[in-house]
């Protein structure tokens, strides 16, 4: 498959790294000429590096914007102060016009959308920074949640994905050091074994082994780092019992798992898709500590 930075025209890419590295330095994150945008200036000056960071990320379009919330969500990896910062970026967009969907739709069912709904409404009940969900039904009586990536959103990714790596340096002084991380990784063990005893404590020398080393299923069950070893089924299982689903689950696969599934759960390979359907079951709260499986073929 066509690798994805081979369709983007150079000159086009390079403009947007300097779009970045400028703004990035307007804000005192990195490298480059401090020229910052109007109506910035008073902003950036005297602000915390969170609230710059903050700043700059939410100026760089839709793609940076989620990286920056998906970033407010490690409270295992930042400081508190940080993830509250970046979580006041708003998760929500201009949503995509009919006509356009429309088309987004056909070209990703392989026919009018007819053939695959019989009722679909085109108002999004939500409108997100890189998708949009809308309501709909089956054919085959089903209601279901599709929800469908901003057409923008798809090709902003094109130039800002292997981009992201320039914000190194603005997240640099941000990093937890090593008896943070330890830290972190304690406390939360600790606190899932008051919310369930059955989990696995940590080994007595568990500390040696927490420095991001890769370790196997194996090895890390006996430092204690999981609760469980298991596979695909097993976590099926697993996830029926925390959902009380009475009846066998149904699972459906509907495409091939894309490379980017870490980051922006929908989007991926050059030839990515931009529509995926939700079953409208409401999967149970992940709770802090605890270790959760999923597989890569729900990567989308």
């Amino acid at each position: 498959m066509e690798n994805v930075q081979k369709r983007i025209p150079r000159p086009a890419l390079k403009n947007r790294r300097a779009e970045i590295e400028q703004r990035l330095a307007g804000f005192g994150l990195g490298r480059g000429p401090r020229r910052l945008f109007d109506g910035e200036r008073v902003a950036a000056t005297g602000a915390t590096r969170s609230r710059r960071l903050r700043a700059a990320l939410e100026g760089l379009g839709p793609i940076f914007s989620a990286f920056a919330l998906y970033l407010s969500s490690r409270a295992d990896l930042w400081p508190a102060r940080d993830c509250l910062e970046l979580a006041t970026i708003a998760d929500r967009a201009a949503a995509t016009p009919a006509d356009v969907l429309r088309g987004v739709l056909s070209r990703e069912t392989g026919g009018v959308p007819e053939q695959t709904f019989s009722a679909f409404e085109t108002e999004p009940f939500e409108s997100r920074l890189l998708f949009q969900s809308h309501y709909a039904r089956l054919n085959n009586g089903r209601d279901v949640i599709v929800k469908v990536v901003h057409p923008e959103a798809e090709n902003q990714l094109l130039y800002d994905l292997d981009l992201l790596m320039l914000l190194k340096n603005a997240l640099a002084d941000l990093e937890l050091n090593e008896s943070a991380f330890k830290s972190v990784v304690a406390d939360g063990r600790k606190n899932a074994h008051e919310l369930n005893e059955d989990t696995k404590p940590l080994a007595v020398n568990w500390a040696d082994y927490a420095d991001g080393r890769v370790l196997s299923g194996k090895e890390a069950y006996a430092l204690g780092f999981v609760d469980q070893l298991g596979n695909f089924d097993s976590a099926t299982a697993k996830a029926e019992e925390l959902g009380e689903v009475k009846d066998k689950a149904n699972l459906i696969e509907y495409r091939q798992r894309n490379d980017l599934a870490e980051l922006f759960g929908m989007f991926g390979k050059s030839e990515s898709r931009a529509l995926k359907v939700d079953l409208g079951v409401e999967l149970p709260k992940i709770r802090a500590g605890r270790m959760y499986f999923l597989s890569p073929l729900f990567l989308y």
